[in-house]
């Protein structure tokens, strides 16, 4: 992860000038740059920011260089002030094709100038080809967070993380206080890489606070060769109590809600959760489940479609019954380490 620059530290003691976007001449922008460079002129963190990307392009995010200070080609887009809106197009639609490709992580989510962050809009924008994570995220938030919206995350692959919302050692926390939301979101064809721990997939909610709303997770895979070691889960999403930063904080909250999961395939369920607390936990309204295979499953040690009914590896449960759609309802159970959501599934005739 970068360090902060010297313009960075500048803009903490508000040693900024005045803003003035270089967006303000109704032209688009076809270089991230230019969202970088006008952040960091900003003085008045109470003015709404909006930056138009050019429709039709692709934004070829370079890797932070700690020599120089900055981005060593197009910068990632750096969310570290409240009140910023960047949409694709003057209407935000992911049909205008604006494109984020490459790079070690392509958003970056931080409080770097001393202000909780909140009213930020990421609308309409592709993300593809990501070298580690697409979103990664140490930061405290107010309610209102931080939103993607009708965005498509799609083609990242051998990634840490689609989404990586991770407390970093030394943040001044409290539980649950980063708050961020996927809004009509498509997350597809990505691929999860394990970096040797037990635990590895496309979705991580450590400690904090995340929405999933109206959204598609169509053909992901977080899968190696010894599926079937008990001390290997992957998942398409984890919501997470603990930390090594925080050790002393357990909670993580994750609700998902008009959401589908279609084809993806994992070693043992599309949502895992551990140690969340009384406080945390994963809620479910209107998700639906089909086709998604659990390789080498502990119960089946075969393949297997279906849905994965319990969030615990400790009872772990399967339904393999094949199955076109499959609605769900929302019961709460507690075990010994852990409580968890339990999805019942029910499938549609066939």
């Amino acid at each position: 992860m970068k360090s902060p620059s010297p313009l960075l530290l500048l803009l903490a003691v508000g040693g900024a000038s005045s803003f003035s976007p270089s967006a303000a001449s109704g032209e688009c922008i076809s270089d991230t740059d230019v969202i970088w460079d006008d952040e960091f002129a900003v003085s008045d963190f109470t003015e709404l920011r909006t930056y138009v990307l050019c429709p039709n392009t692709t934004f070829d995010i370079g890797d932070w260089n700690d020599s120089i200070g900055r981005y060593n080609s197009m910068a990632a887009l750096d969310l570290i002030a409240p009140n910023m809106h960047v949409l694709c197009g003057e209407d935000g639609k992911r049909e205008n094709n604006c494109v984020f490709r490459g790079g070690n992580e392509q958003v970056y989510i931080a409080n770097l100038v001393g202000l909780d962050l909140t009213n930020i809009l990421v609308q309409g924008v592709t993300f593809r080809e990501a070298g580690r994570a697409v979103v990664a995220a140490s930061a405290k938030t107010d309610e209102g967070g931080i939103v993607f919206k009708d965005c498509v995350f799609e083609d990242n692959s051998d990634v840490e993380a689609i989404v990586d919302l991770l407390p970093k050692t030394g943040d001044k926390k409290v539980p649950l206080d980063l708050k961020l939301t996927l809004d009509s979101c498509t997350i597809r064809n990505n691929s999860a890489r394990r970096l040797g721990g037990r635990l590895f997939g496309l979705i991580w909610n450590v400690q904090y606070d995340m929405k999933i709303r109206n959204c598609e997770f169509l053909n992901n895979r977080a899968v190696v060769d010894d599926a079937l070691n008990e001390e290997v889960v992957s998942f398409v999403i984890a919501n997470i109590g603990e930390s090594p930063a925080h050790p002393d904080i357990t909670a993580a909250k994750m609700d998902i809600t008009d959401t589908v999961f279609l084809g993806n395939t994992v070693s043992t369920m599309l949502v895992y959760q551990e140690n969340v607390g009384d406080d945390g936990g994963v809620t479910f309204s209107n998700v639906a489940h089909a086709a998604n295979t659990f390789y080498e499953t502990y119960e089946t040690e075969e393949f297997c479609e279906g849905v994965a009914t319990q969030l615990s590896t400790s009872v772990f449960q399967f339904d393999c019954e094949p199955f076109e759609l499959a609605t769900t309802s929302t019961t709460t159970s507690t075990t010994t380490s852990t409580t968890t959501s339990t999805t019942t599934t029910t499938a549609a005739p066939g």
